[in-house]
């Protein structure tokens, strides 16, 4: 049960009378109690047990807090974050009296981020568990005679930092499902054929998460065609990548990162109006690298913008025979580019 206002909580303690008083008859002998109080981790900017041991026995106008062995009722409780990074608290008080027989557990959750607004409730729950009749502070008594010849002993037990951190609700934890995603993309071909071509690509990017993600991708450029005089030199290019790509988010919305591998393929030449025109199949292989933005736009589609350098490994050469020698008209450059802007889908989280 999760006490969330004053009001409410105030309705809900009552029902720790029945364990204390009989026919909701108040005590005659005051109940004194022992107080165990813990922070789990990351709630360590929750009240301490000094703090709500001296809010207690303020609120109730009478010192209650005693040694374990002597107390008419042990309360212990706990307190930590509702959930690995969350940003709410869970407070869970329970209380046994000297016999063994349970006075009830409560749970409080904090409507805020600040544990402290933990504070006041937890006064109240621990009070009633002391005293059910203890709804509003007491007002302050009288000072005692200067000489009294009782002398009143306190203890509270030593608070206690637990470095296992405990799962309050005791549900087993979930694997996180991998990140598979698909996207498709138009690009600027950049150098690795004669001049500036366009091209198409599609990938498929899945792992673990977004740090450790691997890109399958197939791309292409269609067609680009080299003049010299009255002839020409028509390619085009197939490919096949293979690429490790990590990300990492910057807010809801956009995630940064890169990708980093090696793409495979083939250049094929037509010539044309030559002495004789071949179709000719080169191998390519190319090392690739540059970084990677991606927007989400609505649900799971996303767009996404690239950059790479292309480090050729095989310098292809473009040779034709004229007048019976043969000419080079082309070259590949010693590095090429790429340009990119696609869009995608997201097919898990």
């Amino acid at each position: 049960m999760l006490v969330r206002s004053l009001p409410a909580r105030l309705a809900l303690a009552t029902c720790f009378g029945g364990a204390l008083v009989a026919g909701g008859a108040r005590a005659e002998t005051p109940v004194t109690s022992a107080l165990s109080w813990v922070r789990l981790p990351g709630a360590e900017s929750c009240i301490t047990t000094p703090e709500l041991g001296e809010r207690v026995e303020k609120h109730l106008g009478r010192p209650v807090l005693m040694s374990p062995s002597v107390a008419d009722v042990s309360i212990e409780g706990r307190v930590a974050r509702t959930e690995a990074g969350g940003t709410r608290y869970k407070a869970i008080v329970g209380g046994t009296r000297r016999d063994g027989r349970s006075i009830g557990t409560r749970e409080i959750t904090s409507s805020t981020s600040d544990c402290r607004s933990l504070d006041d409730g937890l006064v109240l729950v621990i009070a009633l568990m002391i005293d059910p009749n203890a709804h509003t502070p007491a007002r302050p008594e009288p000072a005692p005679p200067p000489a009294s010849p009782s002398v009143v002993t306190r203890e509270i037990v030593r608070e206690r930092v637990i470095v296992r951190e405990l799962d309050l609700e005791r549900s087993p934890p979930r694997a996180s499902p991998w990140l598979v995603q698909g996207a498709l993309t138009g690009a600027a071909s950049i150098a690795r054929l004669p001049g500036v071509a366009p091209a198409a690509g599609l990938a498929l990017r899945a792992g673990p998460s977004r740090l450790v993600a691997f890109e399958l991708s197939l791309g292409a450029v269609p067609s680009q065609t080299l003049s010299v005089g009255s002839r020409a030199v028509d390619y085009t290019l197939l490919e096949g990548g293979l690429a490790i790509c990590p990300t990492a988010g910057l807010g809801a919305r956009v995630e940064v990162g890169g990708c980093a591998g090696v793409r495979l393929g083939a250049i094929r030449t037509r010539g044309r109006r030559f002495e004789t025109d071949n179709d000719v199949d080169r191998g390519l292989a190319d090392v690739a690298a540059g970084p990677r933005l991606t927007v989400k736009l609505a649900g799971p589609v996303f767009a996404l913008a690239s950059v790479s350098a292309l480090l050729p490994l095989v310098r292809q050469e473009t040779t034709v025979r004229d007048a019976g020698a043969l000419v080079v008209v082309d070259r590949r450059a010693p590095l090429g580019g790429e340009v990119g802007l696609g869009a995608g889908i997201h097919f898990s989280p």
